[in-house]
Parts: C-alpha cells; structure tokens; sequence
C-alpha cells in the first residue's frame, strides 16, 4: 500500500542492492539475517524493499531490487 504525505522514520539500515531473479530474494533475506545475527545485532522490523527496474535475461525475469533491513546497531 502506498501511503501519501506520511513520514517513514527509519533508523539503523543494512542495504543491499543487486539485480536478482524473485525466486533468489529468500536466500538473501536469510543471508541478511544470519550475516545481522553474526555480527551481535538484532533485526528490529520487517524488511522494506525497493524495485527500480524489471527486466528480461538469458536466465529469466530479473529485478534491480534494493532491501533496507532494519538493525539494531553498527555491523
């Protein structure tokens, strides 16, 4: 849902951005997770995720996906 004229205040982001097929987001949302856990931080909210393009491979339909996690401190 998108939402006008509404202030989304976020703090304590780990970012990553690649052109991924949508079958290979679940592993890098776990990846994220493991890697956040590793470092002695703790994942504070849902991921909030961006798609800034979609387009056709050789391997299939891929998008340039950015993931925000958000976390609880430095990693």
């Amino acid at each position: 849902m998108i939402l006008e004229q509404q202030l989304l205040d976020v703090r304590g982001l780990l970012s990553f951005r690649s052109k991924v097929k949508q079958d290979g987001l679940p592993a890098i949302m776990k990846s994220m997770k493991e890697y956040v856990e590793a470092q002695g931080v703790r994942v504070t909210d849902g991921p909030i995720s961006v798609t800034y393009a979609v387009e056709a491979s050789p391997e299939g339909m891929v998008s340039d996906t950015e993931i925000l996690l958000p976390i609880s401190g430095k990693v």
